[in-house]
């Protein structure tokens, strides 16, 4: 199955979140590889102005996996887990490692992440072969 997942911090710094896409990367694409956008920022889409405004770094990287969606997803929320994203780090709105599952074998599991410039960024890298 071809998967298309959004990585997204908003609390680690940009050499801590690289060597984190790194990790995320070859551990869910195993020995298939995969390809990745360059890591860029964007404002966090429900709060993008003003006193409240948060901004994220994020990355696109598209892989080929045998595991099911269910199994992905659960993998997914566990390495975010390892990487601190716990009760704590969500009362404080404080994301270390967000993962999301957003395109799985051409179908769109997520159409407001999909829609979002902080996805459409790397997905556009990605599609038009620039990624690495």
């Amino acid at each position: 199955m071809k998967i298309v997942a959004c990585l997204g911090t908003n609390c680690t710094g940009e050499k801590e979140f690289t060597a984190a896409v790194d990790d995320v990367c070859r551990r869910l694409s195993g020995e298939s590889g995969y390809i990745c956008s360059c890591i860029y920022p964007s404002a966090d889409a429900d709060f993008p102005v003003g006193a409240d405004a948060r901004y994220y770094l994020n990355a696109v990287f598209e892989f080929e996996t045998d595991m099911d969606i269910a199994g992905l997803h659960g993998l997914c929320k566990s390495i975010e887990l390892e990487y601190g994203r716990d009760m704590t780090s969500r009362l404080h709105n404080r994301v270390p490692l967000d993962i999301d599952i957003v395109i799985a074998d051409g179908e769109i599991l997520r159409p407001r992440d999909y829609a979002q410039e902080y996805f459409q960024s790397g997905y556009t890298e990605i599609i038009s072969g620039s990624g690495s």
